[in-house]
């Protein structure tokens, strides 16, 4: 039985915060991004999910930070590319914002190339 998106990014989310590392995850992030290829008809609800990942607020800050996202962002990007999330990232890779979400956003803009810097950690795209 497969697990949705929204468990899966559950399971990333709190298999991170016990078990830090891309090795622990990446299973889990190959199966979010297999499930989002597969429904490329769910695209424009995708595209709400993960945009919620990056500008709805948890806790007082940018759900950004949480252990686990800038992981599974970063994965997915590197594969999809989406504009809208692009275009997210870098209202957010502006002064006046927290470094720590800058450097998060600028970690998952880097993943859009083709020469993305930090695909090694990722067994996927070495």
């Amino acid at each position: 039985m497969s697990v949705s998106v929204d468990g899966l990014i559950s399971l990333i989310i709190s298999t991170e915060e016990s078990i830090p590392g891309t090795a622990s995850i990446e299973p889990l992030l190959v199966e979010v991004l297999e499930q989002i290829e597969s429904h490329a008809d769910d695209r424009e609800c995708y595209v709400r999910r993960l945009l919620a990942l990056i500008l709805e607020p948890a806790q007082g800050e940018l759900i950004l930070g949480e252990p686990g996202i800038v992981e599974l962002l970063e994965f997915c990007m590197h594969e999809l590319r989406w504009p809208e999330i692009r275009s997210a990232l870098a209202s957010l890779d502006v002064d006046g914002t927290d470094w720590r979400v800058r450097r998060s956003a600028q970690r998952v803009l880097d993943a859009h190339n083709d020469a993305w810097e930090n695909a090694e950690i990722y067994a996927k795209y070495r």
